[in-house]
């Protein structure tokens, strides 16, 4: 597992157009810079890192912070921009294999991407609802270093 996890991880680098950096000998996805997007967007989840979805998905997905997974995420105009700006200058600008669903889409969902679902495909579905995971994308829960950039098996 921990192969396939990095080699999402090194596609995902890849696909963002920023070196994979290294600490302690793991493959590093690029951190979310921006203030207002770690400030906004952690404020109820983790600030997810702009490689892992097409500029075009982050573009989709800050104009209908309306109903953002069931939710209203709304943010003042100037800063919903800046963030706009951030993650689609940040992100690939072509969705790639590793971000595109099995059936070859584009997906605001990070968990429907094929690189996702690979590097998770050994974990049994209900361990995403046990304890303090909650949910798919409660990276942190089961990577204890997903806050550095870091996702290899915890």
């Amino acid at each position: 597992m921990i192969k396939r996890t990095m080699a999402f991880m090194l596609g995902v680098a890849a696909l963002a157009a920023t070196p994979a950096l290294a600490d302690g000998g793991a493959e590093r996805v690029p951190l979310v810079t921006n203030t207002k997007a770690k400030k906004e967007c952690s404020a109820c989840h983790m600030a997810f890192q702009p490689a892992f979805l097409p500029a075009d998905a982050w573009k989709t997905m800050m104009r209908n912070l309306d109903e953002h997974f069931g939710e209203n995420a709304f943010l003042m105009p100037e800063t919903k921009k800046a963030i706009a700006r951030y993650y689609t200058s940040h992100a690939p600008k072509k969705a790639g294999p590793m971000l595109l669903t099995p059936e070859g889409e584009t997906t605001q969902r990070i968990t429907e991407t094929s690189g996702w679902r690979n590097a998770h495909r050994e974990v049994k579905p209900g361990a995403f609802k046990a304890g303090d995971v909650g949910a798919k994308a409660n990276c942190p829960a089961c990577h204890k270093k997903a806050s550095k950039g870091v996702y290899e098996d915890d």
